[in-house]
């Protein structure tokens, strides 16, 4: 069967129960970027070439090890596999989901966050530091667990190859930007770390990005918005995407949630997602009725969003959703996906820190609060010992 006809059955497939999230770094570009060609950044929330398919599923606060698995159950929506859990640690002001995967038609953000892993940033394992195909070793396709093009469940993105493309170069102590991209939004925030680069790149550990989350600088975000591709482009299993545009002179300033209190690595900070989910939660619902206004009130969302969608803007959108998934609500050709994703990428400044010159790798960690799913990638740099004046 023609892959392209196939994907919207496994869409409608996973929006039964809730759809997985998926995110992603465009700049630096990410290893598991190797099908992209032309701008990456331009790939923004399409998750093209299966980038976003390396992940870890089934993992919870204070868990020893993720289990790989995501089931439902009637009376909970959510079973959880892991005996050893910890005490949530998040601020309220800093939730962006209302509990259990699926969200209710309100009020959201009860006080209780639950286990998992945006409910005490960092704490949770992961399967790899990298990323896992299929987020474990099984496709699940209620989860979105699928391997991206190419490789098989359970590969670990350690495995990939470097990029045909030049290499990020950093001064120590500069502060440079980096983008990245939600295909599916799953609350929670993030982190980006780094690691010296290990004589094999398959040595990488998530204990060695541990030691060095690297700052956020200042306390604005900005959304760059990527408008200008062919949604011919953007199929999820589109195995040779035309070569991607450079993204318009279009971004909007948005003051950034940080949180430093119950993170680990201790006292470090994590960033909340600034784009808000719909009240309703995330599946067929999402996208046909986000709120009563369809999307274009602060209350439709988790949240209040960050401003209005200018891609959405024939939509009367505000900025907030699921993502590209949500296609699935009208059962359309998944060769549409640019009417229902996320067209920027969200861009943050970041303080390179006083490290010896070297080759580094920066990892981009997401801990979701929607679903017990960790979302990961990992980019090659080069840290010169230019201090920067």
């Amino acid at each position: 069967m023609n892959t392209y006809l196939l994907l919207p059955v496994l869409l409608v497939l996973s929006s039964v129960t809730g759809v997985a999230g998926h995110g992603y770094v465009l700049d630096p570009p990410p290893r598991s970027a190797l099908r992209i060609k032309g701008n990456i950044k331009g790939v923004t929330g399409s998750c093209v070439g299966g980038i976003s398919y390396w992940f870890s599923q089934g993992c919870t606060i204070g868990c020893n090890k993720c289990t790989g698995k995501v089931d439902f159950i009637p009376d909970t929506t959510f079973k959880n596999h892991c005996k050893e859990q910890a005490s949530e640690t998040i601020p309220y002001y800093a939730r962006t989901w209302e509990n259990g995967e699926i969200g209710g038609l309100g009020p959201p953000l009860r006080k209780k966050c639950g286990t998992f892993p945006w409910c005490a940033p960092g704490s949770s394992p992961v399967m790899g530091p990298c990323g896992t195909a299929c987020g474990g070793p099984d496709i699940n396709l209620l989860r979105q667990g699928l391997p991206p093009v190419g490789f098989k469940c359970n590969h670990d993105a350690r495995a990939l190859p470097p990029l045909d493309v030049p290499k990020a170069i950093w001064k120590a102590g500069s502060i440079v930007e980096a983008q990245f991209a939600l295909a599916a939004n799953h609350g929670g925030g993030y982190q980006y770390r780094l690691c010296p680069m290990p004589s094999k790149y398959g040595d990488l550990t998530e204990e060695c990005f541990e030691q060095m989350p690297v700052e956020f600088y200042g306390d604005q975000q900005q959304l760059q918005f990527c408008e200008k591709a062919n949604s011919a482009q953007f199929p999820p299993f589109n195995t040779n995407p035309m070569p991607f545009p450079e993204c318009e002179d279009n971004r909007i300033n948005v003051t950034a949630v940080d949180v430093n209190e119950g993170t680990i690595p201790a006292g470090s900070t994590w960033r909340r997602n600034p784009i808000p989910g719909c009240i309703n939660g995330a599946g067929v619902l999402d996208q046909a009725f986000c709120g009563l206004g369809r999307g274009s009130r602060e209350k439709d969302f988790m949240f209040p969003p960050p401003g209005s969608d200018p891609a959405r803007s024939q939509w009367s959108k505000l900025l907030g959703g699921y993502g590209v998934y949500s296609g699935v609500a009208d059962l359309g050709d998944a060769r549409k996906a640019k009417k229902y994703m996320f067209q920027f990428n969200i861009v943050d400044k970041l303080v390179v820190p006083k490290v010896p010159a070297g080759d580094y790798v920066l990892q981009w960690r997401w801990d979701c609060e929607m679903a017990a799913q960790i979302w990961l990638s990992c980019s090659d740099v080069a840290i010169t010992n230019d201090v920067a004046v």
